[in-house]
């Protein structure tokens, strides 16, 4: 089944990062304040769409802290806090949503070597918000174990997320594992 492209029109409203909601949680991860933190998240979430928080909030979020933390400006205990917060909180946002327990599956992972899930939650969570149900299976997953759980649960789809591949060829490999046997 093939998925058909989606066009962009020039007049699409680009959106708008709440750089105040990102510098409040800098003041609270920087201060490693995790209960800080998550009620940042949760009050300002209140004032959004699931889809607009994900893409004006967290997103320009993540940026910064990875932004901060490569350039030395932020802990590695900051930005892990920052991760376990955020992740944390994308996944009980997506398994809250109301989805139709016969609406399509997506499963979703990364694959082996892949350590950075948030990517892969995003999808998961836009995915219930388009109403499919969704299967996040987690990081660094085998492609045969993604072929199998997408055997045994009938998905209609999967989605990996890749964000940093230092051997390309291993990941190749795993993304053709993965077409020989969900085609």
């Amino acid at each position: 089944q093939t998925v058909s492209p989606v066009e962009i029109s020039s007049t699409s409203a680009i959106p708008k990062t709440d750089t105040d909601f990102v510098d409040r949680c800098l003041i609270s991860i920087r201060r490693l304040a995790a209960d800080e933190f998550q009620a940042e998240l949760q009050r300002t979430s209140l004032a959004y769409s699931h889809q607009q928080f994900i893409t004006n909030c967290i997103e320009p979020l993540m940026q910064r802290i990875g932004l901060l933390w490569h350039s030395g400006d932020l802990s590695i205990a900051a930005e892990h806090l920052a991760s376990v917060g955020i992740r944390s909180f994308v996944d009980n946002v997506r398994l809250a949503l109301p989805v139709q327990e016969d609406a399509p599956l997506l499963l979703v992972a990364t694959t082996v070597g892949q350590m950075h899930e948030i990517g892969a939650l995003f999808v998961a969570t836009m995915a219930c918000v388009e109403g499919w149900r969704s299967n996040y299976l987690g990081r660094d997953i085998p492609a045969e174990a993604i072929v199998y759980a997408a055997s045994e649960l009938n998905a209609l789809a999967v989605a990996i997320s890749v964000v940093y591949a230092p051997d390309s060829n291993a990941v190749m490999d795993q993304v053709s594992l993965l077409r020989e046997n969900l085609i």
